[in-house]
């Protein structure tokens, strides 16, 4: 068991204090609320499917506040370190890479899945979905690339931006905000109109 944790360098802590490492902690926090409370109000947003709605919303909102705590804890890298001490206890930490790359694949096909999933199940309500769907793009890009590079799996070098901001961190902040703008689009066309009385 002490072998195993000679392996665990991972301590609570912030782990991106930069001015947009807040920012995208700001922003997941506020999407996810905005998420919450469409979950709250399906019944007056959406025409129907109210459940499939609410469930799809609250667990965005859900999803977001992860990724708003992993932001600053680098939950990532515990897993990580976890991952290769029981690597070495089992004897096969000389395969880990395969296997990393084998992870970051699966990841990128259930991802896909999932969207596409998703996609479909809200064709006939598109155009209170798109910006969601766009949004959930640029933050599952965001984590597969972060996944692979944490596990050292090569793969083209992403443009660093002026003061070497990196486009990765510039695209999950911005998932985010189209995430954000989603949930408050729909939460206005949920509002009771004018000389209407809310049910």
């Amino acid at each position: 068991m002490r072998e195993f944790w000679q392996w665990i360098s991972w301590r609570p802590g912030v782990g991106d204090p930069t001015f947009i490492g807040w920012l995208t902690v700001l922003a997941y926090l506020v999407a996810a609320g905005l998420c919450l409370a469409c979950a709250w109000r399906a019944p007056r947003i959406f025409a129907d499917h109210h459940r499939q709605h609410r469930l799809v919303w609250g667990g965005l909102a859900a999803g977001l506040l992860l990724l708003a705590l992993n932001k600053q804890l680098d939950l990532q890298t515990l897993v990580t370190e976890v991952g290769r001490a029981v690597a070495y206890q089992q004897g096969w930490y000389d395969w880990r890479q395969p296997v990393q790359i084998l992870i970051v694949g699966l990841l990128g096909l259930a991802a896909l899945a999932a969207f596409l999933l998703l996609a479909w199940q809200v064709r006939h309500v598109w155009r209170q979905y798109w910006l969601l769907l766009l949004g959930l793009l640029f933050i599952g890009r965001f984590v597969l690339v972060r996944a692979a590079a944490i596990w050292g799996i090569p793969l083209p070098q992403l443009s660093r931006l002026t003061g070497g901001v990196r486009l990765n961190w510039l695209l999950e902040l911005a998932g985010a905000v189209v995430i954000m703008l989603a949930a408050a689009l729909n939460l206005r066309r949920g509002r009771p109109r004018p000389g209407r009385t809310a049910t």
